[in-house]
């Protein structure tokens, strides 16, 4: 009886075990998985007060198609974390029902084990019973080992009462999450369904949108043609002030190497005057290292925002056959918001251009990082910034109800890709 009892009791505990250890693989999924669906979610509602202020404008723009895809892309991702967690559900309720099934198989042998007590203690049940079953013993040792297994049978027939109980208990509240679970799995299948049927609405909205915009190729093309132009523009202005930059950087490294090679003559000592002109300080190499180290970790320039135009060349949205090139990335933002600084560093320049509107440059080290588009800017030349200080406000098109800032990033004068060096998520 011991050993079959014992047995039963360490299965009963290895089982409610291992149902705990799989349920915290299981909350820690969900767990994930919520804060991901919670942080879609934000960004949905985000790109739809985009798309709120420019369907406000009766203009048609790229930018509303754009955002539309974003938000399309959203939804689907959104669809995918809903299908992940009710995969999770369904392996929660499997392993539920395994582990009821097995609480009411332990628990109907505790029953027929504790019956089986019952009788035999009802066929011993008076005190003369026992002390003849003691004293029927064949030695003094035979009756120490009899009224100890009396004793032990007592408090086994104890222990079993306590194990019925246990196993109820824990039946009930296995009952009770399983049905908790199949509520949740509901909401999720409902929450999909929802999903699905925004999902289909925007795609023949994005579909809508294109087709309108397709009847627009002269404006679309003419649009092109001038936005082309005013990268060049401002690409050229950038290109010169860069140059210029390592220019006094180069007449600052010649009077430091004079001043190093008299001190040299004086001490004897030989100088190394081979140096990057753009990091000729410590605290400009330093500073270089720093921007460097931080590639993928920098902050966005704006506190909620998406890319609508990505880095390099790529294939037009609308027209056929036909390709634009950008020299940085295009984040869409609201009305209004602030601009701030990628990294610390010192503000090299603000100028204007008609197609990009105000921009200011900051120099890092042997890094620059250049935004455009701006209506307001709160920095001048020579001014210290800080990592994600506000340098000015995102310029609102008239015409398209369309914010958005152009963010590029220069290592000399190489260009480089924006999205590379920004953190993945704009929290």
């Amino acid at each position: 009886m011991k050993k079959n009892h014992s047995a039963q009791y360490h299965f009963f505990l290895m089982m409610l075990m291992l149902f705990f250890i799989s349920l915290s693989t299981f909350s820690q999924d969900r767990n994930k998985l919520e804060k991901e669906r919670e942080r879609l979610k934000k960004e949905i509602e985000f790109t739809e007060k985009l798309l709120s202020e420019t369907s406000e404008n009766k203009q048609l723009s790229l930018s509303q198609l754009e955002t539309l895809k974003q938000q399309i892309q959203l939804r689907e991702k959104m669809m995918n974390n809903i299908n992940k967690e009710l995969n999770v559900i369904s392996d929660q309720l499997d392993e539920t029902t395994a582990i009821i099934t097995a609480l009411e198989n332990d628990l109907q042998e505790l029953k027929t084990e504790y019956s089986g007590m019952l009788y035999n203690l009802y066929k011993n049940r008076s005190s003369i019973n026992q002390l003849i079953f003691i004293f029927n013993a064949g030695s003094f040792n035979d009756a120490f080992n009899r009224l100890k297994y009396l004793q032990q049978f007592s408090q086994f027939r104890k222990r079993q009462a306590e194990l019925i109980e246990e196993t109820k208990q824990s039946l009930q509240r296995k009952k009770g999450e399983q049905q908790e679970r199949r509520t949740e799995k509901q909401k999720l299948l409902d929450a999909e369904q929802a999903e699905r049927a925004k999902l289909n609405k925007e795609i023949q909205e994005k579909d809508r949108l294109v087709s309108s915009l397709q009847q627009q190729e002269r404006k679309l093309r003419e649009d092109i043609e001038s936005k082309k132009r005013a990268a060049e523009n401002l690409n050229k202005k950038i290109e010169e002030i860069i140059k210029k930059e390592i220019e006094k950087a180069k007449k600052e490294a010649e009077l430091l190497a004079i001043k190093k090679a008299k001190e040299a003559e004086k001490t004897g000592v030989k100088v190394e005057t081979k140096t990057n002109v753009l990091n000729l300080t410590p605290e400009a190499a330093k500073l270089s290292a720093d921007f460097s180290g931080n590639q993928g970790k920098l902050p966005w320039p704006v506190d909620k925002g998406h890319i609508t135009q990505g880095f390099g060349k790529a294939k037009h949205p609308v027209l056929k056959y036909v390709e634009v090139n950008n020299n940085g990335i295009d984040i869409r933002t609201t009305e209004n918001s602030q601009v701030r600084s990628l990294f610390q560093g010192t503000v090299v320049t603000v100028m204007y251009n008609p197609g990009f509107q105000r921009a200011v440059m900051i120099r890092h080290g042997e890094y620059f990082t250049v935004y455009s588009n701006l209506k307001d800017v709160f920095v001048r030349s020579g001014d210290e910034v800080n990592t994600k200080q506000p340098i000015g406000l995102v310029h609102t098109d008239e015409k398209d109800g369309e914010s958005k800032v152009h963010l590029e990033i220069w290592k000399g004068t190489q260009l480089l890709n924006p999205a590379l060096w920004l953190f993945p998520n704009n929290p």
